[in-house]
Parts: structure tokens; sequence; C-alpha cells
């Protein structure tokens, strides 16, 4: 069924962008170790995600449904470009800054993208659909650390998370533009509440 209907598929493609996004958990240690600083830093940098994604989680909550359908696919863009910016090698703060943003949107679209898929599903297939869901994303996590320490050994942790932040921006970019063209979010928003 997921297959079948192009929202539930680029809804689950937008969820697996967390391959590239599970990158500041995956290079926390020897980020901050790039950066010169100790376990604290590393606690700190592990902080930031979260805090983002609490606070993210809030104010996208404020957002109409219309507004919240017609942004995740954008937000996958929004969670890679601060992990993009590391190639900068920006301090300690404001690597946390840009962490808690990248947590945020990575969050929110999560979210987002998982509730809408969950709704499209007929009732019948909808725990089956949303359990494989779940296994994709808990799936390419693994896989995106695994991808994520790849870059880092072969340029620097810095390097490395700015690596899969530019992918994961370019392949978000397509599936924002792919959602674009098979949902209507304000006909979409009549269809989930109707």
């Amino acid at each position: 069924m997921i297959w079948r209907d192009p929202r539930t598929r680029i809804l689950l493609g937008i969820g697996a962008l967390a391959v590239f996004y599970i990158a500041p958990e995956a290079l926390g240690a020897p980020y901050a170790k790039q950066l010169g600083m100790g376990p604290v830093a590393v606690g700190l940098l592990m902080a930031a995600d979260p805090i983002g994604a609490v606070v993210g989680s809030l104010l996208f909550e404020r957002l109409s449904e219309v507004a919240r359908l017609r942004s995740v696919g954008w937000l996958g863009v929004a969670a890679g470009a601060p992990i993009a910016a590391c190639a900068l090698y920006p301090n300690l703060v404001l690597s946390m800054v840009l962490f808690a943003c990248s947590g945020a949107a990575a969050t929110i679209y999560t979210i987002q993208a998982m509730t809408t898929a969950s709704r499209l599903l007929p009732n019948s297939v909808r725990a089956q659909g949303m359990g494989f869901a779940s296994a994709v994303i808990q799936s390419v996590q693994g896989v995106g650390a695994l991808v994520a320490g790849a870059f880092a050994q072969v340029f620097t942790p810095a390097g490395g998370m700015a690596v899969v932040g530019c992918i994961g921006v370019v392949l978000a970019a397509g599936l924002a533009l792919a959602w674009r063209r098979v949902a209507d979010p304000a006909q979409l928003a009549v269809q989930l509440t109707g």
C-alpha cells in the first residue's frame, strides 16, 4: 500500500532522510575532539539536537494543517543545511545552535511525514504500514551512522557532517518538489480531517 500511493511513498522517502541527519549524533564525540573540546562538549552537542526537537515541535503544532502539509518536504532541506554548515568549522556554541536547528526540522518533518502517511493508509493495513515505516527509519539511522563515520574518516568529523548534510539537502529538495507535485496541501487537509 505504501508503494502504490505516490504520496505515502514520498513521505517514507522524507522520513528516510534520517540516513543523513543522524550525523551529529554519530559524530558528536570526534567532532568535539576536532574542536579541541572534551566530554562536556560532547554532552552539550548531543543535547542540542533533542532540545531543538522539543522547541521545534512546540512551535510547529501552532501551524495550521495546511501549513504543516506544505512544509513537510522543505523541512527536510532545513534539517540538512545546518549540518552542511559544519564545513565552516563553527565553534562550540554555533555548532550547538546548528545541531538544535537540524534536530528541530528533522523531528518536525518526521512526525508530519509519518502521521500523514499513517492517515493516508487504509485502516486494514495502517499498523503494518507504520511498522514498516518505523523499521525503515530505524534501519537507515544505523546505515547513516556508518556512512557519516566513513566520510569523517576520509575528511574530518566536520567535513563528514558537511558532506552528508549536502547530500541530504539535495535529496530533500527533490523529495519536496515531488511532494509538491503529488499533494495539494489544502485538498489533502480536507481529506485527512473529513
